[in-house]
């Protein structure tokens, strides 16, 4: 069976939602590009660093890269059945911001493994396989930049506030209600809106639910 993404949403059996991933199944990655230094780290060292930690994670990375332009693109899933998550979205941009020889990253939204984000708009057959699909398209790589409201950017400017404490008075949060509602004690609270703070991938995942943002609005 044939299925267009445009019929994505029609009323199925819950069998067929589950043999075209539609519905309650529907199957979420992202897409992801990075630039290496290659000064810190050569071209294939920096790929095979990217695919340990895409292993150990249990994703499935679908890509390739450009040694002149010193760039990594491709799509990330679940190697196994199921979605990534924002939390994953979160850990990705994490380890990207931890590497050294990585110049600029960027993660585009979650979109539908099966029907989103092709360049190649042709219909995919649902039971030729994940990987099958990934093989066949070529990923539509969001290269947009996050767009920061002009509130946010005049805090850090004008007041010296850091990424995390602009986003806060953006929100309209003081930081006793931000730190009530991150669970954690006042005096934490100022510690991590230090502008040299080092966020865990907990708190990453946490302060991006809180204040509805994007990963990459809080590391910069």
């Amino acid at each position: 069976m044939v299925v267009h993404p445009a019929d994505v949403h029609k009323k199925r059996s819950r069998r067929l939602r589950k043999k075209l991933h539609v519905g309650e199944f529907q199957v979420f990655g992202f897409a992801i590009t990075f630039t290496i230094n290659r000064q810190l780290k050569n071209f294939d060292d920096a790929l095979d660093g990217w695919i340990d930690y895409v292993e150990s994670q249990s994703w499935c990375f679908g890509g390739g890269g450009s040694v002149l332009d010193n760039e990594i693109e491709g799509y990330l899933c679940r190697y196994d059945r199921g979605s990534l998550t924002e939390s994953d979205r979160a850990l990705a941009a994490y380890w990207f911001a931890e590497q050294s020889w990585v110049t600029a990253h960027c993660l585009a939204p979650l979109s539908d493994v099966w029907y989103g984000a092709w360049e190649d708009n042709s219909i995919a057959d649902p039971s030729a396989g994940q990987e099958a699909i990934h093989q066949r398209k070529t990923i539509a790589t969001n290269k947009t930049e996050v767009y920061f409201p002009h509130e946010v950017v005049g805090l850090q400017i004008e007041q010296g506030f850091s990424l995390l404490a602009a986003w806060r008075c953006y929100r309209g949060l003081s930081q006793v209600e931000l730190a009530g509602k991150l669970g954690v004690s006042l005096t934490e609270l100022v510690a991590i809106e230090q502008p040299d703070h080092r966020f865990t991938p907990q708190q990453v995942t946490q302060l991006v639910s809180v204040l509805n943002i994007q990963v990459e609005h809080l590391l910069g």
